[in-house]
């Protein structure tokens, strides 16, 4: 795939869209083993992109997201999986996220940084019904 403005920064950039359906333990751990083994020892970027809480108040949104703020800081995707599931946390995509942390951690990450958490009600000021969103950094 050439892309104009990526060319300099990927020589042969390659891009592997993944969407999961069953987000279940054992297509987690499948997914991250296969991620990691085919990446070993190759230039990668891996993104997970997840909405979090949905339509909740501002703050009980806050309450939700913190639960996945804290998990992904402290690199923690075993509790982060598991507060999802006991829905002490909403995420739409908590399987590609898990699936990140994992394959990113069997690739040599140690260190995880929250960069931003938002939400909708912060851009828009109404904070009646919001949708949460968190950037964050896997690394060694």
């Amino acid at each position: 795939m050439q892309i104009p403005f990526l060319q300099h920064v990927f020589e042969d950039f390659k891009l592997l869209p993944i969407v999961m359906g069953n987000q279940d333990r054992a297509n987690i751990d499948v997914l991250s083993d296969a991620l990691a083994e085919i990446l070993q020892d190759k230039k990668a970027l891996i993104i997970a992109s997840s909405d979090l809480s949905h339509f909740h108040s501002y703050d009980k949104a806050k309450l939700l997201d913190k639960v996945v703020e804290e998990n992904i800081s402290n690199y923690d995707e075993d509790k982060l999986y598991d507060d999802w599931q006991k829905e002490l946390c909403e995420m739409c995509g908590g399987g590609p996220v898990v699936v990140t942390m994992k394959a990113c951690r069997k690739l040599g990450a140690k260190k995880s940084k929250v960069l931003l958490y938002r939400n909708s009600g912060d851009v828009s000021g109404d904070r009646s019904q919001v949708v949460g969103y968190l950037a964050a950094l896997l690394y060694e």
